[in-house]
């Protein structure tokens, strides 16, 4: 017998009997570890969805918590009281309804309610007078008054998504009464919550209260009242065990379940999935293993024939292959054609090209990240030393010059008051006070870009707050050019500095953002804190831009590209740099011509540590 025919019955033999063994057996393993698992996987996606639904709760009482602490309701006039409401629920984002009661239940002030305008601009659903007395019966005012913080009933609106009241108490300073602030908030992202789940994979997430209604799956009777679930299927919910259970719906079809708990509210979330399409993968698996053992079979027949071919062509490509790669070539890739011990070597070997190829690439990017910080920080170094040498000359001359130009400016108001108004002297005599007025507000900035100390009143601050106060000085130069502000503001963010040099840096970049917008365009304010802690505060425009040898002199003072008589002393990048360097902070100017211009200005941040 030749040595192909004993190979070719080694292979039949060899694979036949073991494969329909390992088939049999691994179908009933399968079968089994693929229940656990579904089983598992539903009880982790049930707690998930629930811990997602209680994240929803709890930023909804922490979102009230934030506005009864920030909004000081008793301070405002009674009048005003109806507009404070529009606070919380401008703020809220689920808010529907907010109202404002004493410790008796009466109302300090009307609710408010959504107009026309805040439906559509908010995206929030309508109020009507049904639902507001719907909304009053479904306060929890005494719950509210005894923990300070209560959560109502769910209930169904005239129109819309599922709702609940919260209700907070707070003190007020006149007696020892008590306000509560009452919000009404729509459950409907809630529920969208329920709806990411997998739509192939046939699960279905509910939602059920102590009550035994479904809180998304709305069902009505024909007269438009809220129907709850069937008693029976009530009830099983409710004794249902934590965790995944076994279960039949009211078609008698095996359910896999698994129920979590939300909360804070006393809700049950109940992840399904029928047995049958759970199991679906491990019957066609068994069915393609069925397949594959035919296919082996003929595949062994036909390996046997070529394999005393295909063993000698994989070893002499793979050498030619590390000749190759010895000599530098990292592109080459092997055509991994084969399964076996030499298919895997060729995998191996191509993994470690594709390792020495992104080695290689992430060193030559890390050489030019090293190299462009290198250049950065000595760019930064340059501007510092001739900052100081400025303003070490810029001290010296501004005190001669103050001297004689207190002296002119004096001589000149006494000759003015000495001069006939409306004369040519007259006139001649207000240019020089102009001009020496001028002068001497060229020097004071000269003085204060030579002034190198930290001011005095250094405190935590928030940016975003003064640069909103900064950008509405503009508010006139803004509307008048027709620029769009687009705010990216981070909330929580703050740095240790001086007041005042916040406000100068921020009118500085503010100015030069709106000098590069002659025709209008889009002015982008953003505050963001960065991994580590430092604050990242931006001042972009689409402006017309720089050329970068005008970007390289941008920060020197009395650099300017405006033309003269435009009021532009030059001055305002180089105070930036000096205000921003003595806080211990980094300035980045990246611009393109044609595109616009961003100043990014980095500061240590500080921590907000809560009272608790």
């Amino acid at each position: 017998m030749k040595i192909r025919t004993k190979l070719l019955l080694l292979l039949t033999l060899g694979l036949l009997v073991p494969l329909v063994l390992s088939h049999l057996f691994s179908a009933n393993v399968n079968f089994t570890s693929m229940k656990e698992m579904v089983r598992e996987d539903l009880s982790t996606g049930a707690e998930a969805l629930a811990g997602r639904a209680n994240d929803r709760v709890n930023w909804m009482i922490d979102g009230m918590g934030l506005v009864v602490e920030s909004v000081p309701f008793e301070s405002f006039p009674e009048d005003d009281l109806p507009m404070a409401l529009a606070i919380p629920y401008r703020q809220l984002s689920s808010a529907t309804m907010v109202a404002l009661l004493d410790d008796g239940g009466r109302a300090v002030a009307p609710p408010y309610r959504p107009d026309d305008a805040d439906v559509e601009l908010l995206g929030r659903e309508r109020v009507t007078d049904a639902d507001l007395e719907k909304f009053s019966r479904h306060v929890p005012m005494e719950l509210a008054l005894s923990a300070s913080m209560a959560l109502g009933p769910v209930y169904m609106p005239s129109s819309g998504s599922p709702r609940m009241v919260a209700a907070m108490a707070f003190p007020v300073s006149s007696g020892d009464n008590r306000w509560v602030l009452a919000v009404e908030y729509s459950l409907q992202k809630i529920c969208d919550l329920l709806k990411e789940t997998d739509p192939q994979s046939s699960r279905v997430a509910r939602l059920v209260d102590t009550r035994g209604y479904s809180l998304c799956d709305v069902t009505l009777d024909s007269d438009g009242h809220w129907m709850p679930l069937p008693a029976d299927e009530a009830q099983e919910i409710r004794k249902m065990p934590l965790g995944a259970v076994t279960s039949r719906d009211s078609a008698g079809e095996t359910m896999l379940s698994a129920v979590a708990d939300v909360r804070f509210t006393a809700w049950k979330l109940l992840l399904e999935q029928p047995e049958k399409t759970a199991m679906a993968p491990v019957v066609r698996s068994m069915m393609m293993a069925v397949v594959w053992i035919v296919v082996c079979i003929l595949i062994a027949i036909i390996g046997g024939v070529v394999l005393a071919k295909g063993l000698s062509r994989p070893i002499s490509r793979l050498e030619k292959a590390s000749v190759r790669i010895a000599e530098g070539d990292y592109d080459l890739v092997l055509d991994v054609d084969s399964r076996d011990e030499l298919g895997s070597l060729a995998a191996s070997f191509n993994r470690m090209t594709e390792e020495i190829r992104t080695w290689n690439a992430e060193l030559t990017e890390r050489v030019e990240d090293r190299t462009r910080e290198l250049k950065q920080a000595q760019e930064q170094i340059l501007q510092t030393q001739k900052l100081a040498a400025i303003g070490e000359l810029g001290a010296g001359v501004a005190h001669e010059i103050n001297n004689p130009l207190t002296g002119v400016l004096g001589m000149a108001q006494l000759l003015k008051e000495r001069t006939e108004p409306g004369t040519d002297t007259a006139e001649s005599i207000d240019v020089i006070i102009s001009s020496a007025r001028r002068v001497a507000e060229v020097v004071a900035a000269l003085l204060r870009l030579s002034q190198s100390q930290v001011a005095p009143n250094m405190r935590s601050l928030e940016p975003a707050l003064l640069l909103r106060e900064s950008a509405s000085m503009f508010e006139g130069r803004l509307e008048e050019r027709g620029i769009e502000v687009v705010w990216e503001l981070a909330s929580e963010c703050s740095v240790f500095a001086d007041d005042g040099d916040m406000r100068l840096v921020f009118n500085h970049l503010l100015d030069n953002a709106l000098r590069s917008m002659p025709q209008g365009g889009t002015l982008t304010l953003s505050v963001s804190r960065l991994e580590g802690g430092a604050v990242n505060i931006s001042v972009a425009d689409s402006g017309v831009g720089m050329t970068e040898e005008v970007r390289i002199r941008a920060i020197d003072p009395f650099f300017t590209t405006e033309a003269p008589g435009s009021g532009s002393k030059g001055l305002g990048l180089a105070t930036v740099h000096r205000v921003v360097d003595e806080h211990k902070g980094k300035t980045l100017i990246e611009s393109e011509v044609g595109k616009g211009t961003r100043v990014t200005i980095f500061l240590p941040g500080t921590v907000k540590l809560s009272k608790n």
